[in-house]
């Protein structure tokens, strides 16, 4: 078994504060912390790493928390990232969840119209991946993720 950090976060910008707000949430973005130095994110325009330091210069950690996975899926995790880097953040997916999150409002659960598949990725659909969760279809909040990982 291997353990990764999977962080929770939110910045002040005003696509973060929306995301909080349809989501009635404290955060808006998750990520993997891969050491104490760097970490791997969808974000901005694209999938990316960046230092830390840097992160925590635009993002507030609400929450990190140690995720056990098999060695087998750490040597999948790995691949993907290292295939995933650089490619696009999904604009095109993030508003299909908006439309999504819309639906929940009135009672109503929809499939995300949207889905972008592995051409490029949203914040949440890229940790699930890395760590072999089902992101059931596309549609978790990052504050789904954090309760399907202490549930």
């Amino acid at each position: 078994m291997k353990t990764v950090t999977v962080g929770f976060s939110h910045s002040t910008n005003a696509f973060s504060r929306l995301i909080m707000w349809m989501t009635n949430s404290t955060i808006s973005h998750t990520y993997i912390r891969l050491s104490d130095t760097i970490v791997y994110q969808a974000s901005g325009l694209s999938v990316n790493e960046t230092t830390y330091e840097d992160f925590l210069s635009y993002e507030t950690v609400v929450k990190e928390m140690q995720v056990s996975i098999s060695d087998e899926q750490f040597v999948k995790g790995e691949a993907f990232r290292l295939a995933s880097l650089g490619k696009p953040y999904s604009l095109k997916e993030i508003l299909g969840f908006a439309l999504v999150l819309l639906m929940k409002r009135f009672g109503k659960k929809v499939a995300n119209p949207l889905k972008d598949g592995d051409h490029a990725y949203v914040c949440v659909k890229l940790v699930a991946t890395y760590i072999g969760a089902d992101d059931s279809g596309e549609n978790m909040s990052p504050e789904d993720l954090y309760e399907k990982l202490t549930t």
